[in-house]
Order: structure tokens, then sequence, then C-alpha cells
């Protein structure tokens, strides 16, 4: 299973987009990203990695079903010289 990624991206001391990446290639997904949105073009990025999350279920006759499921993000580290999730 792959892990789930987010990005915060600012430029101007504004949030200017948030990017969510869920794919099994998402490492090389986010090096470009990060690349794109570098502090060298005047944006500051932060990114999180999904460690769990939050569920809601509906109870009823016909058994229990999952009605939302949102993920639970936390900060990564990255060092000056990487472009990409700590490992």
């Amino acid at each position: 299973m792959h892990k789930q990624y987010r990005i915060n991206v600012w430029k101007n001391k504004r949030l200017w987009c948030r990017i969510d990446v869920d794919s099994p290639w998402a490492h090389e997904a986010i090096q470009d990203l990060l690349f794109r949105f570098s502090p060298e073009k005047g944006y500051c990025s932060e990114l999180l990695v999904a460690t769990e999350d939050r569920r809601i279920f509906e109870s009823g006759p016909d058994g229990v079903r999952l009605l939302a499921c949102e993920p639970i993000y936390e900060p990564v580290i990255l060092t000056d010289n990487e472009h990409g999730p700590a490992k």
C-alpha cells in the first residue's frame, strides 16, 4: 500500500495551493512538485504525510457503512539537500 501526502505551498506569505498526492509513484511526484515550487522561485512548501485517518460510520438495519474517511496529516522533515520525503 502506498502512502498519501499533502503539499502546502505559500507565495508572498499567502497559501498558494494545496496538493494531495495519492499514487504508487508519489515519491517521484513529490520530488517534481518540490522542484517546481522551490524557494529559489519564491515559494515556501510544507510536506505532510497521512499517518492515520478519521472515519465516520452509520449503523442501520442493513449493517454498518462508511460515510466518510478523512486523512490525518503530520509534517515530514526534509533535509536541505533533499527534494523528496524523508525515508
